[in-house]
């Protein structure tokens, strides 16, 4: 039993509470002795008291985690929320000259445990030891200090008597994470309903670490076998689910002593899959960085390398043509510009919005945009000995897009090319006019419901191997808004020009060509028209998607009319008046929207408990108490619903239900 001075630390401890010096002394001996650098206790009373010690001012910012900890704790070890307690804290500090180690090394707490303060059957506090060493206490020490919720006049454990069951319980089901105490043979003893939640197996009933494994997609058996084998702590190991979307979670197996017979130990799981893809996030963040500077580092460089040549240098006894060197000064010098864009855009990215940034469009001659765009790579064409060949129909020739933007997409892919063409190989870009966008957002609608639209086409096929039809999947697929899972030079490329042409309304699709080579193929609107319908195509595909992802209910409507009426003016005359074209913001709120996509098709969607309930509510107001449209027939407006998450939890599914049901709602008119 830990005794300081003659007295036992538990009686220290609670003599000391009220008193600053007593406490300050009492703690920093704790310190001292378990090699804590956070030592904090929060002692029960009229008015709850939480004293913090600190081994030096550089950890303060890891008060607020402390108080976080130690608070909960007291809560669970209590069963009693103190909602209506005050709480005063003190924080002391065990050295005032600063420690060098904790400004430049890891100052987070990587261990630490708690243990409750027990006295006389009664729980009078919570004391705290952290450090920002990993596995910094030993089991000894461990043991040291948890000895406090043994003692007290009858030496009484933790749990007691006849309620230790309930208490266990409460404890288990009060911890914010997956929690479950298990037997030395595995058998699950009590769980939460998060330890449920996490593993994916909500409703079932558990009954031990084995049929766990086997309905879960994680394995939790290995976890579980390497620690009933080699007898030894598990704490935070990894786990990767077999699943679509990916998940993760983090894994803790720890002993447990004190508690009845059949407790052997206890489970506790965390889903990190956020965490995992943040830092998954920075990775390709990084990757993204280093690739789009690297390519106009290496234009730059061309560019230079032409100029200074064609000045040092004469052919025929006369110096090159000074329109032939402006064109490639003019290049070095718009390469400059836009590295500066690229550091300006790093130091503004964490207060940037990606739906926010828009695209500065102006009317370009795609020839000789595509001309000036490729002249970068004249040194390395040359080197390699490789045919580049530019071919724009007249009808393709004049287009609205942003030519930073552009040029990076073009770049990009034309980098990609030259790195895998062989010498003496060939890249041919053409461009033609076309009604069908490639990755058509628009193929869940059938042709005549909505306007025609026009498309400019420029496909870039090189004469390569061809690229991996893994890499081209991932290029491909159609969820805009999941991870990539991209790390070669070829498909980070390809990856970043189809995040910007999507800024155009446009979209990508690679392929591997049928007799050798990959095939890049993008389109963009040709029309203002055209890039509002698919802007706002788009945009309803990505939120109606995020939306059944989170689980929330909601309907998707499709509208047809056979009236040259506007829909705006159709819109603003029904009793319950939708949002039109809401913004991202707008949409989180919640509410009905309503997004107009040419003259006779628009789509809205509706997140209000009455149409949730009614979807008829929209057009028939005996069906609920709102009424919202206000003569179908004269407007001849039909409408098709689809209920997520009933009808599906996918854009693709709830919009081909919805327009599916347009003819069944004729039958009904």
């Amino acid at each position: 039993m830990t005794e300081i001075s003659g007295e036992t630390l538990k009686t220290r401890i609670l003599r000391s509470v009220g008193k600053e010096r007593e406490i300050r002394e009492v703690l920093l001996s704790v310190m001292e002795e378990s090699g804590a650098e956070f030592c904090a206790f929060y002692a029960q009373g009229s008015d709850d008291r939480l004293y913090i010690l600190l081994d030096g001012r550089e950890l303060e910012e890891r008060i607020d985690e402390v108080r976080s900890k130690i608070t909960r704790a007291f809560i669970m070890f209590s069963n009693d929320s103190r909602k209506n307690t005050k709480l005063i804290e003190k924080v002391f500090y065990a050295k005032v000259e600063r420690n060098p180690d904790y400004l430049f090394g890891d100052t987070r707490i990587n261990s630490y445990f708690l243990t409750p303060v027990m006295f006389d059957s009664k729980i009078h506090g919570v004391l705290f030891l952290g450090s920002v060493r990993r596995e910094a206490f030993t089991k000894s020490v461990i043991k040291r200090y948890t000895a406090l919720a043994e003692e007290g006049v009858e030496g009484v454990r933790m749990y007691l008597g006849a309620s230790e069951e309930d208490l266990v319980s409460n404890i288990i089901r009060s911890i914010p994470f997956g929690a479950a105490l298990v037997s030395q043979g595995g058998r699950i003893i009590v769980s939460n309903e998060t330890f449920e939640k996490v593993l994916g197996l909500k409703g079932e009933q558990l009954e031990d670490i084995e049929e766990v494994s086997r309905l879960s997609t994680f394995n939790l058996h290995t976890v579980w076998n390497e620690f009933k084998f080699l007898r030894r702590n598990i704490v935070g190991r990894k786990l990767k689910g077999m699943c679509v979307p990916e998940r993760y979670l983090s894994v803790t197996v720890v002993t447990m002593a004190g508690l009845s017979h059949p407790v052997g130990s206890l489970v506790i799981i965390e889903d990190i899959t956020d965490a995992e893809v943040r830092e998954e996030e920075s990775r390709e963040l990084t990757a993204s960085i280093a690739h789009e500077i690297r390519t106009p580092l290496t234009a730059l460089k061309n560019s230079l390398s032409v100029i200074g040549s064609a000045v040092f240098s004469e052919e025929d006894g006369t110096r090159k043509d000074m329109e032939y060197l402006e064109r490639f000064f003019k290049t070095a010098t718009r390469t400059v510009d836009r590295l500066g864009r690229l550091v300006n855009g790093l130091i503004e990215f964490s207060y940037s919005n990606e739906d926010a940034e828009e695209v500065d469009l102006e009317r370009v001659d795609l020839d000789e945009f595509l001309q000036d765009a490729v002249a970068i790579f004249e040194g390395s064409l040359k080197i390699k000995e490789i045919a580049l060949e530019i071919h724009v129909d007249e009808g393709a020739r004049y287009v609205f897009l942003d030519r930073d933007k552009m040029e990076q997409i073009v770049q990009n892919i034309v980098s990609n090319s030259i790195k895998h063409v062989p010498a003496g190989g060939r890249i041919e870009i053409c461009s033609r006019r076309s009604e069908k966008n490639l990755v058509d957002v628009m193929s869940y609608i059938p042709e005549g419901m909505y306007d025609d639209l026009n498309f400019i086409e420029i496909s870039i096929r090189d004469s390569g191997a061809g690229i991996d039809d893994s890499i081209s999947r991932k290029v491909n697929r159609e969820r805009p808004d999941e991870r990539p899972v991209v790390r070669s030079s070829h498909g980070l490329g390809l990856y970043i020009a189809k995040k910007l042409i999507r800024k155009h309304a446009g979209s990508l699709k690679v392929e591997r060509a049928e007799d050798e080579g990959t095939i890049v193929r993008l389109s963009i609107p040709a029309d203002y028209d055209t890039r509002e319908i698919i802007r706002n195509m788009m945009f309803i595909r990505r939120i109606v998607n995020e939306k059944a992802d989170s689980g929330s209910a909601f309907v998707l409507y499709a509208f047809t009319k056979g009236v040259k009426r506007c829909w705006l003016e159709i819109a603003s005359s029904w009793e319950y008046v939708p949002a039109v074209n809401p913004s991202y913001e707008e949409f989180l709120d919640g509410g009905f929207f309503f997004w107009p996509l040419g003259d006779s098709f628009a789509i809205a969607v509706s997140t209000e408990n009455e149409f949730i309930a009614s979807p008829l509510v929209i057009f028939d107001g005996s069906m609920g108490n709102m009424r919202l449209l206000d003569g179908t027939s004269r407007d001849f407006v039909k409408v098709g619903w689809a209920v997520c998450p009933i009808d599906g939890l996918e854009f693709s599914k709830l919009i081909s239900t919805s327009i599916g049901k347009l003819s069944e709602l004729e039958r009904m008119m």
